[in-house]
């Protein structure tokens, strides 16, 4: 979508906007488990310069009232209730904000006041979750305009900034489960892993959501209930926002990277019906021209988000959610030519990826007095091609130019395409003992996979345990009957699970279990889960929580060599024991010890054949605090530490090694500071260890044994798995944002910058067989700067 395209559709739009209305804000007071309405809720209205106000809900726990401009902080009180406060609520210009607060059930010593969060309909998870909402996610400091690099201080995440990706507690990226407006949904980053791509975009450079659109990430690093299953290293909900159904309003947003527009109000087709409409088209090949770092390539992505609520009648409300994810990226002999610091050639690999990836969902929630209902249909579509080849800019006449340069561009190609058709229902249901929920999932999925490589291929980075026909042949050859697979395969299948809450004093226990059938494997996985909260004192909680969790393979490992289509799931099980303590004005204290024993583990794919099992075994622990000083006088703070032992054994021979993205120690501190009511700044400083790294030895002039005339060429031996490890990785991430209301129009100037210190993050090995150098990490600077408009 071209510039011009944006601005015609902003100026279609912008008579919407022309009549003005009063500012003020209208909330809706719900209980947790049953949504329904309590009725004389209580409402305290702070504004930023210490000016309160107060207001009783309704009898269908409503309340609308006229606000100035500006931030608020919310605090929400009801009988039998815990309080809530929703620390960082915005009042525009001509503007009626609106949202709904949901209130839990009270068994605390003492009235205990809870951080604004957004739950989902069929709630009733005991496990501790940590959530952020639309607010913080947007002034997050080097999120860089996307949701999942604000997610910096959770316990147990840690993330470089570099890409979306995160891992968790030793984990790796791909082990996390991600919903959206809790439908499963793997694919919501760009440019994620795949066969023959760039390391440097390898993990996700970019999530499909910009923070505007999400109204709540609710994130959880271990011991879930029953009712979400298919991964085993943490959940992460997010959280559509729905759009405001008495005042539409515009955002308009644009940076270096690319315009963004969002519209947010009624749908002007049904009185009940409001609308969410947010798109962006990025061209990150500027962005990395501006930083010296062109060499990465020109990668491309537009993001297309439809979300509708209609409210049928006050106990059934129907949402439609579409998502289409388009990307594209090219590395072509322009980028390999581009020289480093030290004038050679690091990378010569040629790369063409196109994808589609679209999600298409219906949620339709019933409320009732003591039970809530819910229905989910989806359709998810993925469609992918990648291509790759190399460049022989030594081979051809000196100085290489592009024209000239040796090239084979499409050496190896893949075609990844899958369909999925899923239904999840819900049901939850008050009862003499607590509350029981329980619900069924049923998917059908199609999955064809292509790979089909061109000629041989020599590859010059290989593992000592890699297949190689000759011991002594020192590089390794991919070759046409190994490579070139196609699979293709239709599925069904089926998830059911329930739990019980119930008291037992003051201790609160849930108590569940889920089954699985896997129709890869025909296997049936039964999956009990236990949790427990104890208050134990007025402003202490303890939390426990014990279970199994599997994670099927995944489908490029299954595509990879017909030996692999019997993998089975890799198994979790975990136990979690924490506290929260609320300390003096709004600080708050979090601990999580944890264990986690790992069975199963599929070990990674040998190089040549692609062929892998479920050999590996090991075990992850270690203890998450965070200490979390909430808004209050125009700052909050929060400080997260995290220690980690994760190690693995694959039954080869070498013993336990350290998991691939095991990092010893992990601390950040962040804060956001209000200076005025024009006037924002956040900052986040993060240090961890660094990942693990393997040992190697480099050998010269490999291919001499094919006889004379070769070029000299260098390879990489890897001798032992992560046994070393690199140097540990610091980084500052700044943002600074100015806003002024123009008239009807509040402008927001920001500058957003990640990795000001520029600090190199050494995570991956790279070599170059020409020299045979290790590369090292460049690091630098990625400051967006750009303009926000609110109508």
């Amino acid at each position: 979508m071209s510039r011009s395209s944006f601005a015609c559709f902003f100026l279609l739009l912008l008579p919407i906007f022309a009549v003005a209305e009063g500012s003020g804000i209208k909330i809706t007071i719900l209980s947790e488990s049953k949504s329904e309405a309590l009725s004389g809720a209580k409402l305290e209205l702070i504004s930023r310069d210490g000016q309160r106000s107060e207001f009783r809900a309704d009898n269908a726990g409503g309340a609308e009232f006229d606000a100035a401009p500006g931030l608020y902080e919310l605090r929400v009180s009801a009988d039998t209730y815990q309080s809530e406060l929703v620390p960082s609520l915005r009042v525009r210009k001509n503007k009626i904000t609106e949202l709904k607060v949901y209130l839990s059930r009270s068994y605390e010593l003492e009235e205990t006041l809870v951080l604004g969060r957004g739950l989902s309909s069929v709630s009733g998870d005991l496990s501790p979750s940590y959530s952020y909402g639309r607010e913080e996610l947007r002034s997050a400091a080097g999120s860089g305009g996307e949701v999942l690099r604000a997610l910096d201080g959770l316990p147990g995440l840690s993330s470089t900034g570099d890409s979306a990706s995160f891992s968790v507690r030793g984990r790796g990226p791909d082990d996390n489960l991600i919903t959206v407006d809790g439908i499963p949904f793997a694919n919501v980053v760009h440019f994620r892993e795949s066969l023959g791509e760039q390391e440097e975009l390898e993990g996700g450079r970019y999530s499909i959501f910009a923070p505007n659109v999400v109204a709540n990430a609710d994130f959880k690093p271990g011991g879930w209930s029953a009712d979400y299953s298919g991964k085993n290293a943490s959940l992460l909900n997010l959280q559509v926002a729905s759009g405001n159904s008495v005042s539409p309003s515009l955002t308009a947003r644009v940076d270096i990277s690319g315009p963004e527009l969002t519209y947010d109000g009624p749908s002007f087709v049904h009185d009940k019906t409001s609308l969410l409409f947010s798109v962006r088209h990025l061209d990150f090949g500027r962005v990395f021209e501006l930083i010296d770092q062109d060499s990465i390539g020109s990668p491309t992505l537009t993001d297309l988000i439809v979300k509708t609520s209609t409210e049928l009648n006050s106990a059934n409300q129907l949402d439609v959610l579409l998502i289409a994810a388009p990307e594209k990226y090219e590395r072509t002999i322009d980028n390999v030519l581009v020289l480093n610091d030290d004038d050679e050639i690091d990378d010569v690999s040629l790369v063409s990826t196109e994808q589609d990836n679209n999600l298409a969902a219906l949620n339709w929630m019933v409320q009732a007095d003591n039970y809530s209902i819910k229905n989910s249909l989806y359709y998810r579509y993925l469609d992918k091609t990648s291509v790759v080849g190399e460049a022989y800019p030594d081979l051809g006449p000196q100085p290489p130019q592009a024209a000239s340069v040796p090239q084979k561009p499409e050496l190896l190609s893949q075609k990844e395409k899958e369909t999925e058709l899923g239904w999840r229902l819900d049901l939850s249901y008050d009862n003499a003992l607590g509350q029981f929920r329980s619900g069924l999932r049923l998917t059908q999925l199609d999955s064809d996979y292509e790979s089909e490589l061109q000629e041989d291929w020599i590859r010059y980075v290989y593992d000592q345990n890699d297949y190689r026909p000759d011991p002594n042949q020192k590089y390794l050859l991919l070759e046409p009957e190994f490579v070139n697979n196609s699979y293709s395969e239709s599925l069904s299948q089926y998830s059911i699970y329930a739990d019980q809450n119930f008291y037992a004093g003051q201790l609160l226990m849930q108590a569940g279990l889920a089954l699985d059938y896997d129709a890869w494997s025909e296997q049936s996985l039964w999956s009990p889960r236990l949790a427990a909260r104890w208050p134990v004192a007025a402003g202490l909680e303890l939390n426990a929580s014990l279970g199994r969790y599997y994670q099927a393979p995944e489908a490029l490992d299954r595509a990879a060599a017909s030996a692999n289509r019997d993998l089975s799931s890799e198994i979790s099980d975990q136990f979690n024991l924490g506290f929260t303590k609320d300390l003096p004005a709004t600080w708050q204290l979090i601990g999580e010890a944890y264990y986690q024993q790992l069975d199963d583990l599929i070990a990674p794919r040998d190089r040549a054949t692609g062929i892998t099992t479920n050999s590996g075994s090991g075990y992850s622990r270690g203890v998450d605090f965070v200490l979390n000083r909430f808004f209050a006088d125009r700052w909050s703070l929060n400080l997260a530490y995290s220690f980690n032992q994760s190690k693995v054994d694959f039954d080869d021979g070498l013993g336990q090694l350290h998991a691939d993205y095991q990092r010893p120690h992990v601390f950040s501190i962040g804060g956001l500071w209000e200076f005025n009511e024009r006037w924002k700044m956040s900052a986040r400083w993060k240090w961890m260890s660094g990942r693990p790294d393997d040992s190697y030895i480099i050998h010269d002039d490999v291919l001499a044994d094919l006889g004379p005339g070769q070029p000299l060429r260098y390879s990489k031996e890897i001798t032992t798995q992560n046994d070393q490890r690199f140097d540990a990785y610091n980084s500052l991430n700044v943002r600074v944002d100015y806003e002024r209301t123009l008239g009807p129009t509040t402008v927001v100037a920001f500058v957003d910058v990640i990795n000001l210190l520029g600090s190199a993050n050494e995570n991956q090995s790279g070599f170059n067989e020409r020299t045979g150098e290790v590369p090292d990490s460049d690091g630098s600077a990625f400051p967006l700067v750009g303009l926000r408009f609110d109508f």
